[in-house]
This record gives C-alpha cells, sequence and structure tokens, in this order.
C-alpha cells in the first residue's frame, strides 16, 4: 500500500485474513493518508503504531539509527548513506507494544515491523517517492525495497525458491500410497511435468527443469484431497550487487575477449571508431620521414663543413 488515503471496512477485513495466514503487508504513507481510518481499520490488528499528524520540520531530518541485523538491512546497511538520506515530511507515531522500530528518524520511527498471526507488516512512516524523501535518488533504496519485499513475502518456516538451474526439492506430507506430482511452469498453458518420487514412500519429489525464471505450482493428491505449492526461479542475483567491478571482470562476464571503458560519453564514438580501425599509422609513418630527412640534410651539412 502506498500512499492510499482510507482503508475501508471490507479492504480491512480482507488484509486482517490474509496477514493473519501468513502474508506480509508493506505500508508507505503519504499526503493522502487519513491517520484516523488507519487507526480505526488496521490499528488494533496490524499497524505496528498509532498514527498522528503529519510533521513537517522545518529542516529535513536524517536517519539516527538502523537495526543492521534485520534481514531488511543487513545485505545493503554498509551501502545506506545516512548522512545523505533526508527526510522532509513524515507521520509521528507511537509504536505498539509488540512492534519493532528497525529504522529511526532524529526525531521519531521511519521504519517499524510487527508480527500478526502467521505474517508480518512493515511500515514506513514517510513517502515511498521524492516528494517528502531523497532516498529514491539514493542506490542502496531500490535493493532496499528487494530486501523488505522478500522478507514480507516469504514464509519463514520455509524457503521456496531457487535459482535458475538448480533442482527443486518438494517435501511431500506423508502418505500412504504413491503420490505423483505435476509440475507448471510460468505461464504454462501446455502439459505439466510430471515426477514420481525416487524411491517408493520417498517424501521427496525432485524436479530439475527450471531454466525458465518466474513462479512455478506444484500439484498433488494426498489423502483424497487435492493440494498445490508455489514456489519461484529466480536469476542469479549477481547483477544487483552495488560494489564496481573491473573492466577485465565486465569482458568476461560479457564473454569478450577485451572489454575497453569509456569514461567520457562524448569520446565514446572515437573511441569504437579507432577500436574498428585502428590508429592511422600513415600520418605518424609520414612525419617520421619528415624528421628523417631533415636530420639527414642537417648531418650532411655539418660533414660537408668540417
Amino acid at each position: 500500500m502506498a500512499n492510499v488515503a482510507r482503508v475501508p471496512d471490507l479492504w480491512a477485513e480482507r488484509l486482517r485474513r490474509y496477514v493473519q495466514d501468513g502474508g506480509g503487508l508493506i505500508v508507505f504513507l503519504g499526503d493522502r493518508v487519513n491517520p484516523a481510518s488507519y487507526n480505526a481499520a488496521l490499528g488494533e490488528a496490524l499497524l505496528p503504531c498509532i498514527l498522528e499528524r503529519r510533521t513537517e520540520p522545518a529542516e529535513d531530518v536524517g536517519i539516527r539509527r538502523l537495526d543492521e541485523s534485520h534481514p531488511v538491512f543487513r545485505s545493503v546497511a554498509a551501502h545506506i548513506d545516512t548522512e545523505r538520506a533526508r527526510v522532509a515530511q513524515f507521520f509521528n507515531a507511537t509504536p505498539a507494544a509488540d512492534a519493532a522500530v528497525l529504522a529511526e528518524l532524529e526525531r521519531g520511527p521511519l521504519l517499524l515491523e510487527r508480527k500478526a498471526g502467521a505474517g508480518l507488516v512493515l511500515l514506513f512512516t514517510t513517502s515511498a517517492d521524492m516528494d517528502w524523501i531523497n532516498l529514491p535518488a539514493r542506490p542502496f533504496f531500490l535493493p532496499m525495497l528487494h530486501q523488505m519485499v522478500y522478507y514480507a513475502g516469504r514464509p519463514a518456516r520455509r524457503r521456496d525458491s531457487v535459482t535458475v538451474g538448480m533442482p527443486y526439492v518438494l517435501e511431500l506430507p506423508r502418505a500412504d500410497g504413491p503420490v505423483e506430482v505435476a509440475f507448471y511452469g510460468p505461464g504454462d498453458a501446455g502439459e505439466p511435468v510430471s515426477v514420481q518420487p525416487a524411491e517408493p514412500g520417498d517424501g521427496r519429489v525432485v524436479f530439475e527443469d527450471t531454466r525458465r525464471p518466474g513462479i512455478y505450482r506444484a500439484a498433488y493428491t494426498v489423502g483424497g484431497q487435492e493440494q498445490s505449492r508455489l514456489f519461484a526461479v529466480n536469476v542469479e542475483p549477481r547483477e544487483s550487487r552495488l560494489e564496481r567491478i573491473e573492466p577485465e571482470e565486465a569482458g568476461r562476464m560479457l564473454g569478450a575477449g577485451f572489454a575497453k571503458v569509456v569514461r567520457d560519453p562524448e569520446q565514446l564514438a572515437l573511441v569504437v571508431r579507432r577500436e574498428r580501425r585502428g590508429l592511422p599509422l600513415w600520418d605518424y609513418l609520414f612525419a617520421m620521414a619528415i624528421v628523417l630527412a631533415v636530420t639527414e640534410s642537417y648531418v650532411g651539412h655539418a660533414w660537408l663543413k668540417h
């Protein structure tokens, strides 16, 4: 939810059921938000705080503290420059007794978390765009959002994701008879891939065909009841690393034998032309011939005088 003005009762009830059943909810505030509506509809059951009035300090405030051990910040904390992170407006908030403050401004909470049933809620007391904050212009903001989504959307009890090309292992419930699992790939309209356990009575099924990234579905029947499990096949996360790479490594990643870094875009055409055609050696050879001719004349004249 990003700058949603109000929370109608029907939405509030659906959100409560969703989070209680294990879902994750991420809330960003903004200029449209009615804090009284949020407190009344979600406050007791879901919100990690009581929202108060909107604050616009005379000077922008910075981030005072981050919980660097928390999964949201663990991978990006070293790249967060709190000196340059500025917040122009935010909502004052009083944390709930069972809530955790994951990030704190100089004048109040910035990011709060609350566990609710099998799910959780993350709430930012400011906006998700440049209206109130400069965080979206900072390099760490997008990786931080990824971490928030991964953390809120992944149940703590299991990790249903693999990398492209890696096998996915499905742990089956205990069953008396043989079980066959049908795997549906992302956007698959054709026939599913059916897989059986390697041995009778084995509680695991290994799915090998994970060449395409996306959301897969495993469908099976146990004890006469149809069940399904969703799992994600993700691309290699190296592209999201924040550290610089050397030109040699970039060349290897691109499959190129040689990589050249051009720091000035205006010089790109000149560099490309030079790499394709090489250096114009004729000009240099002609200049060298003139120098040799002048030198020869000078030496010959000096020899005749003596």
